[in-house]
């Protein structure tokens, strides 16, 4: 986990929300590049809300 990362997921269903997010920016890179990424769009395809997203990422550079 990168040291820019807001909290540190300790419990399971919080290490799943964090792969859930990464797994969302790797699919939306894949089929949209950069340029369709945002945070808005990882929040959506990862089916979770904006705030969630943010507790652990600052912004989409970090999850990149």
């Amino acid at each position: 986990m990168s040291s820019e990362t807001r909290l540190t997921p300790r419990q399971a269903r919080s290490i799943k929300t964090v792969e859930a997010i990464l797994d969302a920016a790797k699919k939306i890179l894949a089929e949209k590049s950069y340029e369709g990424l945002n945070t808005n769009a990882i929040a959506e395809v990862a089916s979770v809300n904006i705030s969630t997203l943010y507790r652990y990422f600052p912004n989409k550079n970090v999850i990149i």
